[in-house]
């Protein structure tokens, strides 16, 4: 009885070892030699081999179609790209590629054991495979592992990307990054916006050369001034514009500013008080904010001229 407990824990909530349990322990025996189970062991082990197997195939085939989606949208988004100059005569295309992750390798690695059609369709070929099928899923399952599981099966997390930089007419490289390294702020920047406005282009379905009319497709964009230059930072307005995109520039309502007036309705300046804590939003035009900071401009260029004026 007791040995028997052991081996069948989970039957330790009704049963016991004390002899008072003993016709309990015999009615068990008794139900055990009608359901005859030892003799539906063998249909049993196949068909949970088979479902197992079928399920983890499932499971390693839509992770497989996940990268060829992903990999259709990364070819898709440069088509958005090639409509988009990066310099004079040159566009950006994106390459995916396979990244060098021990976590991502070895869960790669597992899967394909687990799958191995190499192995012989014996009982012990049959019970490794499954002992293999059972050490992944239970890993998968444990909270402990939540953050490794999550990194493995996140497809986009398989790869790494290149941008290239091509000639349109000659089709030749003029430029790789596999990086920002070795980049100024504004090349940076640059890289990032052309990227940036395409992927929205892609998710929005937008094509510049047939705007559709009616459509409000809305992006806030903050800081966005603090490590661009002008010339920089009137290309990424250009590129906005050229998709028809509606954007609202979150930044310091200063002389650097100034660099949105062709692409601008209106601005919103948020004020606030010192003394109360509280703060008020004016609205401007863009004509409204130029005479401002010309005021601005005027009052300062005085000042200095002051200064310099002998006593």
């Amino acid at each position: 009885m007791n040995k028997y407990l052991r081996e069948m824990r989970e039957e330790q909530t009704d049963l016991s070892g004390n002899v008072a349990c003993l016709s309990s322990f015999l009615d068990r025996l008794e139900q055990i030699r009608d359901e005859d189970l030892p003799r539906h062991e063998k249909k049993f082990k196949d068909g949970l081999n088979d479902k197992v197997s079928q399920e983890i195939g499932t499971f390693h085939s839509g992770l497989r179609q996940e990268c060829r989606e992903l990999e259709d949208r990364i070819e898709q988004l440069n088509v958005a790209l090639a409509q988009l100059d990066y310099r004079t005569g040159t566009f950006m295309r994106l390459e995916p590629r396979p990244i060098s992750d021990r976590q991502i390798d070895d869960f790669k690695r597992s899967l394909r054991e687990c799958l191995d059609e190499s192995l012989e369709n014996t009982d012990d070929a049959n019970e490794a495979r499954f002992v293999r099928i059972q050490s992944l899923v239970q890993r998968m399952a444990d909270k402990e592992e939540t953050r490794w599981r999550d990194h493995v099966i996140d497809v986009r997390n398989w790869y790494s990307f290149a941008a290239r930089e091509i000639d349109r007419e000659t089709n030749e490289t003029r430029g790789f990054y596999e990086g920002s390294s070795g980049q100024s702020g504004g090349e940076k920047a640059k890289l990032a916006f052309t990227i940036l406005v395409a992927a929205i282009a892609y998710q929005n379905d937008i094509d510049p050369d047939q705007m559709t009319p009616g459509r409000f497709h809305f992006v806030v964009v903050d800081e966005m001034f603090s490590k661009i230059d002008d010339e920089n930072a009137k290309r990424a307005l250009r590129l906005f514009e050229r998709f028809g995109l509606q954007i609202l520039i979150v930044a310091p309502l200063d002389a650097k500013a100034r660099v949105t007036e062709p692409f601008v309705d209106s601005y919103l300046h948020v004020v606030k008080d010192e003394t109360t804590n509280r703060s008020q939003l004016y609205s401007m035009t863009a004509r409204e904010y130029e005479e401002v900071v010309k005021g601005f401009d005027d009052v300062s260029t005085a000042t200095r001229t002051r200064r310099r004026s002998p006593k």
